[in-house]
């Protein structure tokens, strides 16, 4: 693999892991001002995450398990 591939592999990496944080961050600020419409989007937003990034740790199911089993959320996420 070219240097230049690696490279460009490991951009797309970040932006991916950056996006799935900023919806993390988007659910959890909706938890915390009670905000159920802003869960909402937040949730599809994961499920379109999802489909366009599938992985063994779907970032929908552990939004949704918070959303229905009350998990903390994400330490250091400001309300």
């Amino acid at each position: 693999m070219a240097e230049a591939e690696v490279e460009a592999a490991y951009i797309e990496a970040r932006q991916v892991a950056e996006r799935r944080t900023e919806l993390e961050v988007a659910f959890d600020r909706a938890r915390a001002e009670g905000d159920e419409c802003g869960e909402l989007r937040a949730l599809q937003a994961a499920k379109d995450f999802d489909v366009a990034h599938p992985s063994r740790d779907p970032l929908f199911e552990q939004l949704h398990a918070a959303q229905l089993f009350g998990a903390q959320p994400v330490e250091g996420v400001a309300a």
